[in-house]
């Protein structure tokens, strides 16, 4: 359970992570950001990688919220994308685990919430490509698509229009996929 007095540092930290990515997470410029002065921080986190833990706590409480929304939407478009618009600095936050997963926390982290996001929504995607709720090809594509997304995700382009664009070229690669033999086998 976080304290009322760590928040703010949770929050600008996330942000500053989701933004710049981990290396910019220094307690010089959280201070400066949450103005309060550096023993504050150490009075609460003790050392960054203490503070990094507690971030990534946060992320995961936050993706699971969201993931949860996500199960429950009919249509991709525009209930889902809609959803990742709403959370943008968390879809950032999540792209940075990627992008750093040299550390194995990190891609530890983005694994189990990808994954967990994956088993969400497959049934809708796979709904909008005619295949089977728990098809393999579909989930398949669907881990792939979702990376690349990741990869390619910045502060500019979370929009429903650009979503909406990278989920079409998924559905349309499934397309050309579908039929292909080749595809077929373990997840």
């Amino acid at each position: 359970m976080m304290k009322n007095t760590e928040k703010p540092w949770i929050i600008i930290g996330h942000k500053t992570f989701a933004e710049k990515g981990p290396s910019a997470i220094t307690v010089e410029g959280l201070a400066r950001a949450v103005n309060k002065n550096k023993s504050s921080f150490y009075h609460h986190f003790v050392d960054l990688e203490i503070f990094t833990g507690r971030l990534l706590n946060y992320h995961f409480e936050r993706s699971i919220m969201i993931i949860e929304k996500e199960s429950r939407c009919e249509k991709i478009v525009p209930d889902l994308l809609t959803i990742l618009v709403k959370h943008t600095y968390d879809i950032l936050f999540h792209r940075q685990l990627l992008v750093n997963r040299s550390n194995i926390e990190f891609e530890d982290l983005y694994t189990k919430i990808t994954n967990k996001g994956i088993n969400s929504i497959l049934r809708i995607w796979n709904k909008e490509l005619g295949l089977p709720g728990h098809s393999s090809k579909g989930k398949r594509l669907l881990k792939m698509g979702i990376d690349d997304l990741f990869q390619r995700s910045t502060l500019r382009n979370l929009t429903v229009g650009h979503l909406e664009s990278s989920f079409e070229e998924l559905k349309l690669m499934a397309r050309e996929l579908r039929n292909h033999p080749r595809v077929d086998g373990p997840v």
